[in-house]
């Protein structure tokens, strides 16, 4: 029997995955924990497999992982968090900046988004200040386990006897040192960091929802001024020769067929400009889609793209430039819109 935990990763990820393990081995007895993303290293793990039940744990699954999953049926604990709690947990678990923590959790959402479609993936939410025993009567639920109070209150005592406490929190921070150094980054944000992880969150946190996804937003601040070298802010001139206006912001979006709108306003374009829009993934070096226009005098504008986005895994970004030199004009990116087209 395979068994999987899976959700971004966090501290309550790291404590759901340790206490369906102790779930499993009260069951099964001794078991094999494969904590990959990776179908090659995952066949690689099972091959020692001598017959045990199995816990599968991922994060960022590739298409191969998620179609086992899907197809096999197997009982599966999701964990879901907070958007902002996920991308400071990044941050510190990752390295990098701001940034990278937000990408990172776009690139663990979009990959999970086939497994929160399944009824065998049943989601867990779980509380900082919740004792061990709530969390492991869901993780139960999940694998459609009844065990008798008795056998709960052995893992219960093993845990509190190991950690000298049954508290969640205090439990995650033993688990790794970045609990109490993400929940510091968290505090630390600044408004503008917490009005554009609430924004992402708006979209991103509809991915793990068992419907079918409308749209997605890209606040366009998470793009780059080209000249500024800055986060996207407010209206660019024109005047100049042909260049690159806007690149980033290296996000991930879910697998499937999408149509992204870039919405546009300019100002003062009399001499007429040409302008030009694609879509770039810098991992798998590719230019997706590609479009070209003719700008307007004055007035807001929006172009359309169709995409076909093969892995989830690749980041993203939508390059805007200007082919030849200006001599006037002013142009804003007003959204940056993904809308399913399935």
């Amino acid at each position: 029997m395979i068994y999987a935990v899976c959700g971004p990763i966090s501290p309550h990820q790291m404590l759901v995955t340790h206490l369906a393990k102790a779930v499993v081995e009260r069951r099964h007895g001794s078991i094999l924990l494969c904590a990959t993303n990776d179908a090659v290293e995952l066949r690689t793990m099972v091959a020692r497999r001598r017959g045990e039940a199995c816990l599968l744990v991922f994060d960022t699954p590739d298409d191969v992982i998620s179609s086992l999953v899907l197809r096999g049926g197997m009982p599966t604990a999701f964990v879901l968090e907070p958007f902002t709690a996920l991308a400071a947990f990044a941050w510190n678990f990752f390295g990098g900046n701001f940034e990278d923590g937000y990408r990172a959790v776009t690139k663990s959402l979009s990959a999970l988004r086939p497994i929160a479609m399944v009824a065998n993936a049943a989601p867990i939410r779980v509380g900082d200040g919740e004792d061990i025993a709530a969390v492991l009567n869901r993780i139960c639920s999940c694998f459609d386990y009844t065990f008798k109070e008795d056998e709960l209150e052995v893992i219960i005592t093993a845990f509190r006897d190991y950690y000298s406490t049954s508290n969640v929190l205090d439990i995650a921070k033993r688990l790794s040192h970045h609990t109490e150094a993400a929940r510091h980054t968290a505090s630390q944000f600044t408004m503008e960091q917490k009005d554009l992880l609430r924004r992402l969150a708006k979209s991103y946190e509809e991915v793990l929802r068992p419907r079918n996804i409308q749209s997605l937003h890209w606040p366009v601040e998470t793009l780059t001024n080209a000249e500024a070298g800055s986060p996207l802010a407010g209206p660019i001139e024109l005047t100049g020769p042909g260049r690159l206006l806007t690149f980033g912001p290296y996000l991930h979006i879910p697998k499937g067929r999408w149509e992204v709108i870039l919405t546009f306003s300019t100002i003062d374009n009399n001499s007429g400009n040409i302008f030009m829009v694609d879509v770039y993934s810098p991992t798998s070096q590719r230019v997706l889609a590609v479009g070209c226009l003719d700008l307007p005098v004055s007035g807001t504008f929006s172009t359309f793209l169709s995409i076909e986005i093969q892995s989830p895994l690749h980041a993203l970004e939508v390059r805007t430039f200007m082919p030849t030199g200006a001599i006037e004009g002013v142009l804003e990116l007003l959204d940056v819109s993904w809308r399913t087209l399935e």
